[in-house]
């Protein structure tokens, strides 16, 4: 959602927090009623709706794109490989 520019308020809040910064590119949730209240409290702030939207695409852009995602993966293969290395 961050990569198509629009605020996304998502649930898992503890793990979501490891991917985009709360509250200022995403906004995360733990119960329904918290989601429905971020949901009516962001409809009605429309100014702070976009800058949090606006946060997560160039976050999204810069941090998630397919450079940093096959960056991401080379050094968990890399990771591994050394681990695997080291126990013979």
């Amino acid at each position: 959602m961050p990569a198509n520019g629009v605020l996304q308020i998502c649930d898992n809040r503890s793990h979501l927090g490891n991917i985009f910064e709360l509250g200022t590119e995403v906004v995360g949730y733990d119960t329904i009623d918290e989601a429905v209240e971020y949901c009516h409290y962001y409809l009605a702030h429309e100014d702070e709706r976009r800058c949090i939207a606006a946060a997560g695409f160039r976050r999204a852009l810069r941090d998630y794109n397919e450079v940093a995602a096959f960056l991401h993966v080379i050094g968990a293969v890399e990771d591994l490989m050394s681990r695997r290395t080291r126990r013979k």
